[in-house]
């Protein structure tokens, strides 16, 4: 995990990098949400979106939308090796991009999002409660293991950040 570790200065979260799998076209639609919620923050925004299914993008018609997200970079299923890792030189912008948080919304597609997460280049890296929560600096999970919808899901990372800073 390339994160710092350095979790003084979280007060003022002014940037917050994500990662997400797509999967369904509801999927897509939640990508917009995580993105206009956190446009609502007032942060910058870069986030990271892999197709885990093939042909999802190009039988959506929120595809376009997507991909005229800012700050949004797309990763189609063809950048996936056999493993479902990104192929080698996949979204290294994303990579070099340093944020305060990274939060990955790893619920149904937890090693390409581990991955992910290890490479980020942020302060804390966050992810939701799963059965390996090795890169990740803090973690949430919804009561007696229940999965958070993703605007759940960040309106507790945003309250608990709130509370570690006071």
């Amino acid at each position: 995990c390339k994160s710092s570790g350095n979790f003084k200065n979280l007060r003022f979260v002014e940037s917050v990098s994500f990662a997400c799998c797509i999967e369904s076209e509801g999927d897509i639609s939640g990508v917009m949400d995580i993105h206009k919620f956190l446009g609502w923050k007032g942060v910058r925004i870069a986030g990271l979106v892999v197709e885990s299914k093939k042909g999802i993008f190009e039988k959506s018609a929120l595809a376009g939308q997507l991909q005229s997200l800012d700050g949004v970079t797309v990763v189609p299923f063809a950048d996936l090796d056999w493993l479902g890792d990104m192929k080698e030189g996949v979204a290294t912008d994303f990579f070099e991009i340093k944020s305060n948080l990274h939060i990955n919304f790893n619920s149904t597609q937890p090693f390409v999002l581990q991955r992910i997460a290890q490479r980020a280049n942020a302060d804390m890296v966050i992810g939701m409660q799963n059965q390996v929560n090795i890169p990740f600096n803090f973690i949430v999970a919804g009561k007696d293991g229940e999965v958070l919808s993703n605007i759940e899901y960040l309106n507790q990372i945003f309250h608990y950040l709130n509370i570690i800073n006071k």
